[in-house]
């Protein structure tokens, strides 16, 4: 976006102008990065970090330290489109939204008022923003169960070799994203 303005030899020569002109390049990339920076914020999908924290501060969502950004994007997108509809379908779409189609597995029994869902290891650290959007959407009379949903057998048997398998622990193998 910058305007390359071509100065004659004999103005650039003279150091006030020169100095005007670098303080004015300086002041151009501040303002171009801001303009970016503002323009990316606009969505939440692509906030950089002040975006994302000025959305926290909103809602009040205090991130850990360890949290990466797309964490704690996905935790504002999970409280950031609030429906006051709580349907499945609403359900299934802020899991789809904010954890990704097959991150997950959810199911609803009805009859015995049971909601269980299985999040993928990949997102890991969003179990507990599970748990608490489920506890806001759910009707109080449904018992509600959240997990990891661990590597089978035969995920590590496809992914691993023999060899491999040896240089772990079962848990390293439950527990590794593979």
């Amino acid at each position: 976006m910058h305007v390359n303005v071509e100065y004659p030899e004999v103005i650039l020569n003279i150091k006030d102008v020169k100095v005007a002109i670098d303080a004015g390049d300086k002041v151009g990339d501040i303002l171009e990065r801001a303009l970016f920076e503002l323009d990316n914020d606009i969505c939440i999908r692509s906030s950089e970090e002040p975006g994302i924290a000025h959305r926290e501060k909103i809602l009040g969502i205090n991130p850990r330290d360890t949290d990466s950004i797309e964490d704690r994007r996905l935790e504002v997108l999970l409280r950031w489109y609030d429906s006051p509809l709580y349907t499945e379908t609403v359900l299934r779409q802020k899991m789809d939204a904010t954890l990704g189609e097959n991150q997950y597995v959810l199911k609803i029994d009805l009859n015995t008022k049971t909601v269980f869902c299985l999040v993928e290891l990949t997102r890991k650290r969003m179990q507990k923003s599970v748990i608490d959007m489920l506890d806001q959407m759910v009707p109080l009379d449904y018992l509600i169960s959240v997990a990891l949903r661990y590597n089978t057998w035969k995920k590590i048997n496809e992914n691993l070799t023999w060899q491999q398998a040896l240089q772990k622990t079962w848990r390293m193998m439950k527990e590794e994203v593979l």
